[in-house]
């Protein structure tokens, strides 16, 4: 299993591999204590690959393979992932880091939990009865091309895909 960062090219758009997008979060007074919106630094769009089966009924507005697929927790400038990095050349310690370097592997973690790694996985995050096990984010937009590529909304759209999962049955 592959996951990458969006954008609408390789290899985000590649049929064989899940495109993850990104978004902030925030704390908030809700009963799942935060909430999210698009990060305007998350990818979307259109590739260049045929259109799989599982995004037929998507509505995405491209004829090839859109992305993103499903989406984690991405802007660097609200959190983000702390890491330590020793004496590597240029850290000297702990660095702050997001974008697909945060989000990738926080979606990589939670197929390898879910145990949907085979065949395409990307195919998981479209099965209509599993969106109960998701947080669709429907705020923000990460470019001027409009809804559903760029603009979030109720059900898929390209910056955050099918949204952000919550917990090992999203897939």
């Amino acid at each position: 299993m592959t996951v990458a960062s969006t954008g609408g090219s390789y290899p985000a758009a590649d049929s064989n591999v899940v495109g993850v997008g990104g978004t902030s979060v925030f704390r908030d007074s809700s009963s799942r204590g935060y909430s999210e919106s698009v990060w305007n630094g998350a990818g979307s769009g259109c590739g260049h690959n045929a259109k799989p089966a599982w995004q037929v009924n998507a509505d995405t507005h491209c004829s090839t393979k859109a992305v993103s697929d499903i989406s984690a927790a991405a802007d660097p400038s609200n959190g983000g992932l702390i890491m330590y990095c020793g004496s590597v050349a240029g850290c000297g310690g702990f660095i702050q880091v997001g974008g697909t370097s945060e989000a990738s592997p926080i979606i990589g973690a939670v197929f390898a939990l879910s145990g949907k790694t085979t065949g395409y996985p990307a195919k998981f995050v479209y099965k209509a009865k599993k969106r109960k096990f998701r947080f669709d984010v429907t705020s923000g937009s990460n470019g001027s091309c409009g809804v559903p590529v760029c603009t979030a909304r109720v059900g898929w759209d390209g910056p955050t895909g099918n949204g952000t999962p919550n917990g090992v049955n999203s897939f």
